[in-house]
């Protein structure tokens, strides 16, 4: 958000403060879910800049009208003459005071009683376009599933989506497995993803990490474990880091790739930007965690292998999380084995 107020403002990051997320800064919040924390609030951050950039421009070449140039030059204001600096540049007024020309505008703009004030609660879109790939068969080629009494008038569909674009991504990992004790290491992964025009690489592959890797604990080692009998029976067991593993540091990949999809590539050069997006970014946050099926599919490509190579079948059932004690059950290591 200080991004996205700083560029349309066309002044210092510096200059610009956000504060916390509190009902008396925004009485009326939406919630973030869905990775829609960045383009709905950048969205109203956005409208009312260009609102407010809009009535100081107005009002500083009103000034310029009715008192010339040189005035606006003696006030410190003459952002038009800075070139690409505009009013982000440093003068000197004729009473001395060196400051920005933005803060001479801002501090003429009050004294002359200007509304400095903007407000924009951000519409959020969806809900008109179709979701892709989700088409059925026509009514006369769906099955009658036995036991279920099927509604043959009902409109088949996948309804409308609920947000503004999709974004795309691929990962490719390797994993090895220590067959006798079940424990698995992440050699690597690598990842492409889709952002569109990213806001901030930084803060965009740090997501795509944080997701990923919490998509590993959710596939490796997060399993709830309920008791089983007794009076007790359905009580939560892992209700604590002691029996409840969360991703740690030995289950990050020892080499991770990230790799934002260049949207300046000439594959995609003829793509016009969304202008449902904010600048045309895309959603980044939660999608990146489902490519963590990356590092599931491997584990379970090696204890396949494994297998094969002990002559057991390569047809096995491997249950997520594939935990240590999942992993060594799969991989059938019978005490004749390790003779």
């Amino acid at each position: 958000m200080l991004q996205v107020a700083a560029y349309v403002m066309g002044i210092p990051m510096d200059l610009i403060h956000v504060e916390g997320p509190r009902t008396s800064i925004t009485p009326n919040p939406t919630s973030s879910g869905a990775s829609t924390g960045t383009p709905y609030n950048c969205e109203a951050v956005k409208q009312t800049c260009q609102g407010l950039r809009g009535r100081l421009l107005e009002f500083a070449y009103q000034q310029r009208n009715d008192n010339g140039n040189q005035w606006c030059v003696d006030q410190g204001i003459d952002f038009w003459n800075h070139g690409e600096q505009g009013w982000a540049a440093t003068v000197t007024n004729a009473q001395g005071r060196t400051a920005l020309i933005w803060q001479n505008l801002i501090q003429l703009a009050y004294a002359k009683r200007v509304n400095l004030i903007a407000s924009f609660t951000a519409k959020i879109r969806g809900g008109g376009v179709q979701i892709p790939c989700m088409t059925f068969k026509p009514q006369d080629q769906q099955p009658n599933p036995y036991g279920i009494e099927r509604d043959a008038t009902a409109v088949l569909g996948g309804g409308v989506d609920s947000f503004v674009g999709f974004t795309y991504s691929a990962a490719c990992s390797v994993s090895e497995v220590d067959v006798l004790t079940g424990e698995v290491k992440i050699i690597s992964s690598d990842i492409v993803y889709d952002i569109g025009w990213s806001l901030n690489p930084a803060i965009d592959v740090g997501q795509v990490e944080g997701a990923f890797v919490q998509g590993v604990g959710y596939l490796l080692t997060e399993k709830l474990v309920f008791e089983q009998e007794g009076e007790e029976q359905g009580r939560l067991n892992t209700t604590n880091t002691w029996r409840y593993k969360v991703p740690a540091t030995t289950c990050i990949p020892l080499e991770m790739n990230v790799h934002l999809f260049p949207r300046n590539a000439k594959s995609v050069a003829g793509i016009p930007d969304d202008p449902h997006d904010i600048f045309s970014s895309k959603e980044v946050g939660e999608p990146p965690l489902v490519l963590a099926n990356s590092v599931f599919f491997a584990v379970k490509a090696a204890v396949r292998a494994s297998r094969l190579e002990r002559g057991l079948d390569g047809l096995f059932r491997l249950d997520a999380p594939a935990t240590v004690q999942e992993v060594r059950r799969a991989c059938e290591v019978a005490t004749a084995d390790l003779k």
